[in-house]
């Protein structure tokens, strides 16, 4: 039984005739005739029976049908991944959530660049929000993830690459601005600017409130850190932002936080697949010493700070 045969197979299941499947093909109808013949003589079943003009499948037949379909389809997707290596095999697609961008993927892609200099990668870079990121990898757009929660199910590898920090701001002459600390009980008693009901940074803060066993009072909500910022700075309450390495705007004041678990877990996310070039394969390795080495770096200094 060969490959062609098995096409051929699919073929006439579909068209349930020999002439409109052989005309499809572009072979003659003896020729088809021929090669079922022989897969039947093979199987030691009748795969199709006489129905009208045309043909229908046996039971066999329709068994046999649903695994040759998986099969053929595990091997073109194979075929496409491996010209696709083949064509590009330094290629990595990567896509990740717009905070991530402003120094944790760019160092972990300089980093990985400097230690492959003589075989450097080329790397896309996309932005977008976890839930399109997630359909993107799951339909073959990108080669890796980065985003702010790990998905279920069998198709996706995630595992946990970067904390992130968060802290207070508040403008200057706040009664906590001078604090060298403060904790979400404390903050709770003032007047806050969050970021949109919805949004992974709100329920992100509305559940760590909810564990300290405080209750926030919302003054106003605003989409981005920037203009969280402007209106800190311009008295209409405090907020708890991420820490990045990008400043913040003049005339606000950051404050850590003392309670713990104020860190948000993101996450990197591969499909899992037979066949992945090498370079991603390379690099995402990488990535997880990255993430291993930080980790027990910050570990280490919460074990310090507790003592």
């Amino acid at each position: 039984m060969n490959l062609q045969h098995l096409r051929y197979f699919v073929t006439l299941a579909h068209m349930r005739h020999y002439t409109r499947a052989a005309q499809a093909l572009a072979i003659t109808q003896p020729s088809l005739s021929h090669a079922i013949s022989l897969m039947e003589e093979e199987l030691g079943v009748p795969l199709f029976a006489k129905s009208g003009r045309g043909v229908a499948l046996t039971r066999s037949g329709e068994e046999f049908l649903d695994y040759t379909e998986r099969a053929l389809r595990t091997l073109d997707e194979g075929v496409a991944a491996v010209r696709r290596s083949a064509d590009d095999a330094n290629r990595i697609r990567l896509g990740f959530i717009a905070p991530l961008g402003v120094e944790f993927v760019p160092r972990l892609a300089a980093g990985f660049q400097k230690r492959r200099a003589g075989d450097p990668p080329r790397f896309s870079f996309r932005t977008d929000l976890t839930s399109r990121l997630l359909e993107g990898l799951a339909a073959g757009e990108y080669d890796v993830v980065f985003c702010a929660r790990s998905p279920g199910g069998a198709q996706f590898a995630a595992a946990p690459v970067y904390r992130q920090k968060w802290a207070l701001i508040a403008p200057p002459g706040h009664p906590l601005a001078n604090r060298p600390s403060a904790d979400l009980r404390e903050i709770a008693r003032y007047p806050q600017i969050c970021f949109p009901e919805g949004s992974l940074q709100r329920e992100f803060t509305d559940q760590r409130f909810a564990k300290a066993g405080a209750k926030p009072e919302i003054a106003h909500e605003a989409p981005s850190e920037a203009l969280i910022a402007g209106l800190v700075r311009q008295g209409f309450g405090v907020a708890m932002v991420p820490c990045s390495e990008a400043p913040l705007p003049a005339g606000v004041v950051v404050v850590p936080v003392r309670t713990p678990g104020c860190e948000r877990l993101f996450y990197m996310v591969r499909g899992r697949r037979a066949l992945e070039p090498s370079a991603v394969r390379a690099f995402c390795r990488y990535a997880e010493e990255c993430a291993a080495e930080e980790m027990e770096q910050h570990d280490e200094a919460l074990a310090a700070a507790a003592r």
